[in-house]
């Protein structure tokens, strides 16, 4: 490879270094990690109690005290301070117990926290009643799964009877969205509901609404006896507002120099091997045009085609060997940095060399080439241009 190729690959090399530098310098790094990260997610029956647990990691360097909240009465902790020392792990027991024998949704926020960080995970713990006479089915509506600030928010609902006479009941339903915080909104009306029922609903999102985890709460109610389901779901930006948000565009700018490396790399490769390519595909057509005059004129000459056999071998071989030069030649101009344009215009000449067919002319006479040669131009062939 040239200098100037080894340029090229240095500056992509300090660009992708500098890409991640960037990403990773300005790119929050959480200090701590907690495992499993994703919601807690449980259905359990009215007045059960579930148990599960957490571990948390200290990434950093140093000691580092934690704290841990957001559950209320709900759920008992093992421990809700600690300190960890660099790299060193706890497992966090939690008891779930619901003093609650009805049907409910409990939605918050495990919290944890140290001087540097704050993590929040979701936790959704759906209670219902043992004696429940419907299951609640709720599924995303394809057309609205993307759900933000100012959109809608559309799910498919199926409601299936739990061993009940199959006949149709007047059942009071009720739909409400819940944030870790608070309640966003409660509506209600009757249905009229047999042994199994679907139907859907879209709800309005208020644009004023913060990007998170979200959960609606769907009931059935008949006889006092109340059927829940709940749906968790997150709020976040609109496609277009994607691009707007610091985060993102600091990824899309990382993602952007990588582009760009590869773009270059590319160009480089292409730039790099596009004379030779034109080269070999010239010295193809080259070799290709001297074995079919060498072929046409064995069929004008039979009585001497052995004789001309092997006079096509040594041309061949004579070609193959002027060629190689012309390679090795070609890598000696590029490494000196001449001009694209000036080493086209030697490969211009080698062409024309190629084809005044000077391996044949040393191995076959004149006049058997000539003649083939003239009915060619007869044809309307230009050898001196020939490609």
């Amino acid at each position: 490879m040239k200098k100037k190729g080894w340029v090229i690959a240095g500056i992509i090399l300090i660009i992708l270094v500098l890409a991640f530098v960037i990403y990773f310098k300005f790119s929050p790094s959480p200090s701590f990690k907690i495992t499993p990260d994703y919601p807690i997610n449980l259905n359990l029956v009215s007045g059960a109690e579930a148990r599960t647990s957490i571990k948390i990691t200290n990434n950093e360097k140093e000691p580092h005290n934690f704290k841990i909240g957001g559950l209320n009465e709900i759920a008992s902790l093992s421990e809700t301070e600690f300190s960890l020392e660099p790299k060193e792990s706890k497992e966090i027991k939690i008891i779930f117990n619901n003093p609650q024998n009805i049907s409910n949704v409990y939605f918050a926020n495990l919290i944890v926290t140290n001087t540097n960080f704050r993590k929040e995970i979701p936790v959704l713990l759906t209670f219902r009643e043992s004696a429940s006479l419907f299951s609640i089915i709720q599924k995303p509506i394809p057309k609205y799964f993307e759900v933000y600030p100012g959109g809608k928010l559309g799910v498919d609902i199926g409601v299936f009877g739990l061993g009940g006479k199959d006949y149709s009941k007047e059942v009071k339903a009720s739909y409400e969205l819940l944030s870790p915080e608070e309640s966003i909104f409660y509506s209600e009306e009757n249905l009229i509901i047999g042994n199994e029922y679907h139907f859907s609903k879209v709800f309005d999102i208020d644009s004023e609404l913060s990007y998170g985890k979200y959960v609606l709460v769907t009931s059935m109610e008949y006889n006092g006896i109340k059927s829940i389901s709940s749906y968790l779901f997150e709020i976040k930006p609109k496609q277009n507002e994607f691009f707007l948000d610091k985060s993102n565009l600091l990824i899309l700018v990382f993602f952007g120099f990588v582009i760009l490396i590869v773009v270059l790399f590319i160009y480089f490769i292409k730039s790099r091997d596009e004379l030779l390519l034109a080269l070999r595909k010239q010295q193809s057509r080259e070799l290709a045009k001297n074995i079919e005059l060498i072929t046409a004129v064995q069929k004008r000459v039979p009585a001497k085609k052995e004789k001309l056999e092997k006079a096509k071998k040594k041309v061949v071989a004579k070609i193959k060997k002027r060629q190689e030069k012309q390679i090795k030649e070609l890598s000696r101009l590029k490494k000196k940095g001449i001009k694209k344009d000036k080493i086209k215009t030697q490969l211009e000449k080698w062409k024309k060399q190629g084809y005044a067919f000077p391996e044949i002319k040393e191995e076959i006479p004149e006049k058997n080439i000539n003649k083939q040669i003239a009915k060619w131009k007869r044809k309307g062939f230009d050898i001196s241009a020939l490609s």
